[in-house]
Parts: C-alpha cells; structure tokens; sequence
C-alpha cells in the first residue's frame, strides 16, 4: 500500500498544515503517513536574509524561510516518519493532470490504484477553515489539535519555544488575535501583490485600526510588517493593544535568551495566537494553522468589514495615518474594493486607484482597475483611449500581469477579462489587443466574446455540480484549471 506524503515547498504554515493533514488522512485510510521536509522555500522573488527579519525601505520586517528538519523536529520521529529521497515518478501529485484529488475518495482510490507508485501526495485544501466540504470531516479539528500536539514530535528546544508561547498567552488571559498579512503581498519586493489572486491575502494596516476600534478587551497583533504594526499601536495609543514579536522580544531578552530562528519564532508565534479566543485574519497558513491547533473562532477580516460605517472608519484612518509607499498603496487599494463593492462614493474610486499607482507604478493591478472603472461608469470609449495609453508606454509589463497564470490568471478570466472579449474590434483596437494577446498565449479557449462567455458560464455551473471533475479524470478536459 502507498503512504500518504506531505510535499510543501512553501512556508512554515503550509508545511504544517500538510503535515496535520497527512496524519489524519492516514489514520482514516488506515495507511502510514510521512513527509519531506524541504532545506528551502519557494519564493518567487529574491530572499533578503538568512536571519528572522529584514529590513527593507527601513521597514523590518520578518523572513520567510525554513529551518533544517534536526532543528525542528524529534531525531527518532524523523527516522520514522521522514522520507530523505524520492523520485517524481514514484509519487501521485495532487495537481496530476486526470487525476485531482479533490476528496478523501480521491487519494483512497489513488492510494489502491496498482500503478507502481509508492506516495500520493496529501492535500490539505479541503480542511481550511473556508471550504465548505469541511463539514464532512466532523472530527478533524480535534484530531487536528491532537496530531499537533502528541503526534508530531518536536526536539527539546522547540518544545521549550512551544511551552513558553503557551505559558506567555495564559498570563495575559483573554485576548482577541488580529493577524496582518503584509510582506510578500504587499511590498514592491515581491510580485504577487500584483495579482488579484492575492487580493484578500493580505489585511492593510487602515482596515486593522478599524478592526481594533471595534474589539473590546486585549487584542494581540500578529504579522510580518513589524515597523508598521508598530506604527498602528503608537496611532492607536491604547494599553489594551499589544503586538506579539514585542513580547516574544522582551519575554526572551528577561531570560537571557537568543534571538529565535525563523521556524521557531513562526512557531512561537502560531501557539500564542493558537490560544486567543477569536483570531481576525485572512486566508494564510498562519491563521489556518493556528485556528486548527487551538479551536479559536476564526473571524474572515474581509467579510467582517464589507460595510459603509468600516468604509468611512478606514478612509478617515487613511487620512490621519501616513504610513510607508507600499502599505499606504495597499490601503488606497483596498479602500477602493470596497467603495466598489459598496457601490458609494464613486469619484473618490478613481481617486484611490490613482494614489495607488503613484505610490506603487510597477503594478499594473491598479491599471487594470482603472480600465474597468472607465468601463463601468464612463463607458467603452474612455476605457478603450485609457487602455490605449497603458499599451504605449508599458504594453509588455501589462499583458505579462493579466495573462499570468502562477498569480491567478484564473481569476481575472473568471472574473472581468471576459469584459475585454463583448466589444467590437474595429471600433475599440485596444481592447482588441488584449483579446489577441490572450487568444496568443494559448489562455483563451474561443475567439467569439459570445461563446467564451457562454463557455465560462457553463464551466463554472460544471465546477459546481462535480461534472467537471469526472471530465478531468477521462481526459476530455485539458485545461480546465484554469476555470475550478
């Protein structure tokens, strides 16, 4: 029988994740579990430093990154449990083209299947705390704290970093967790803040004042933009704020120790937020990790403020706060989105994406934006004569963003480059550019506007009913990744 295998080259929360996820898998299909343990991270831009924090633009900021497996984990559970060496061809990925493994009978009928294989790859998509079929796996948020707890064994030094979060959250009693999502998806150092696929990863500093305002009781800050958590406690000035690498700094400078590696300041980090009552954050390994170890109430930070008083709390913060280039792109940004998604107070939209782009001018996000802005409340015209000027003076840069799959190009043609595909050729070039550039690259499936809206509608109804999974797995579907 195969062995369920978690796989992540990302970062510590994913890791973990997979990790408990496999364990549980396992237990159900009473088959053994085990796991690799990377000496890297998949990044997708260039690492700043070795060490648990960077600065950048004078801004500090915590590393991403992984300590070694002997730092981490249990020399006897590694023998165990850890596989050093594999080959490609003798593990079913999770992403096998015919072969997704959406659900528990997924990866039971990949682990029976007489292939040759030795290890089906464990996904952990289906445990997050916003996937509905979660429901189906009743007991996993128990297992999971147990797996965590007793079956995952770490070395003496990580258990004494795991004790200390646990002793350092039960003396400050009941607390209220906000997690801020910066870095990466955020800053101009990385790309992904350019994709809409990561939109509502990240948490802006003028949506967690106005989280703060709204929580009574002790709240707790966590997140990897330390200067500008900073920033927000001094604008706050309240004594029942706190931010938690502030108090794991003074918790080990009063008992003389060293500074924590990146993997055990992470961990640090996820236990103590592990034990609030309610944790506010967005769709990262962080907050899902620490919401399956320690049963918290997750609160959706994003659905938590899609309302009109929010809006005016944030834009009025947005005003008082000045805060760095990237993070205060960030807030005009999300100001924007939910403006737009309020339908209020539309002359200050295009002034927000504006901002935006003169803070942040790489990202062709906000351009993007603004041609359908221009669409949605001025018409095709002045969409089309704005397009045209982004394609004369960063026309490669453009294409590039909207047409990359790694940053969700799922996304946009689900969502809004279907509108680049309804309007005449002749009349509107610019849009037609884009069309072409598209139908180019491979990304577009049918070069009517009508049929591909038709097309896209019909495989989002398939998605829905399971059809297209069944599809996938004959081989009559190639491409349909693009549409889940």
């Amino acid at each position: 029988m195969k062995k369920i295998i978690s796989l992540r080259k990302d970062a510590n929360g994913s890791r973990f994740l997979g990790m408990i996820a496999a364990f549980y898998l396992a237990e159900k299909l009473n088959v053994k579990p085990c796991f690799h343990w990377y000496d890297y991270v998949e990044l997708g831009y260039k690492k700043h430093s070795d060490s648990s924090s960077f600065y950048f633009n004078d801004q500090k900021i915590l590393s991403v990154g992984a300590d070694s497996k002997e730092d981490i984990f249990d020399k006897d559970f590694l023998k165990e449990f850890h596989v050093d060496s594999f080959k490609d061809e003798e593990i079913v990925f999770a992403d096998t083209p015919g072969a997704w493994l959406a659900n528990i009978d997924d990866i039971r009928t990949a682990l029976c299947k007489d292939d040759g294989k030795k290890y089906v790859e464990c996904v952990f998509h289906f445990f997050r705390f916003d996937n509905k079929n979660r429901d189906k796996h009743k007991d996993f948020p128990q297992k999971a704290v147990e797996i965590f707890n007793d079956k995952i064994k770490f070395n003496e030094d990580t258990q004494e970093v795991i004790h200390k979060a646990k002793n350092l959250a039960k003396s400050l009693g009941d607390f209220t967790a906000i997690h801020i999502r910066s870095g990466d998806s955020i800053y101009s150092y990385a790309p992904y803040r350019k994709h809409i696929f990561f939109d509502y990863q990240a948490t802006s500093a003028h949506i967690a004042i106005e989280l703060i305002n709204s929580i009574s009781g002790k709240v707790v800050l966590f997140g990897d933009d330390i200067s500008t958590m900073r920033q927000i406690k001094e604008f706050v000035n309240d004594d029942r704020l706190f931010i938690a690498q502030d108090l794991k700094e003074k918790l080990y400078d009063e008992t003389g120790g060293h500074s924590l590696s990146v993997t055990k300041s992470f961990l640090f980090d996820v236990v103590f937020m592990s034990r609030a009552k309610d944790i506010f954050g967005t769709k990262s390994g962080v907050v899902n990790l620490a919401s399956q170890i320690g049963n918290a109430n997750f609160i959706y930070t994003h659905s938590y403020i899609q309302n009109k008083k929010a809006y005016y709390s944030m834009k009025k913060n947005l005003e008082q706060l000045a805060l760095n280039k990237d993070q205060q792109a960030c807030s005009y940004y999300y100001t924007f989105l939910l403006a737009d998604k309020l339908n209020i107070d539309i002359s200050f939209q295009e002034y927000c994406l504006k901002k935006a782009l003169e803070l942040d001018e790489d990202n062709d996000k906000y351009r993007f934006h603004l041609v359908l802005y221009y669409l949605k409340h001025y018409g095709v015209k002045r969409a089309d004569e704005y397009l045209g000027d982004i394609l004369k003076s960063r026309k490669k840069e453009f294409l590039d963003t909207i047409s990359t799959i790694d940053g969700g190009f799922h996304t946009y043609a689900s969502n809004e480059l279907k509108l680049f595909f309804v309007h005449n050729d002749k009349k509107f070039p610019n849009f037609a550019v884009i069309k072409q550039d598209l139908i180019d690259k491979g990304l577009i499936w049918r070069k009517n506007g009508i049929k591909y809206i038709l097309y896209s509608y019909i495989t989002s109804l398939l998605c829905k009913t399971g059809i297209i999974n069944k599809c996938i797995k004959k081989g009559r579907i190639k491409c349909a990744y693009y549409f889940r």
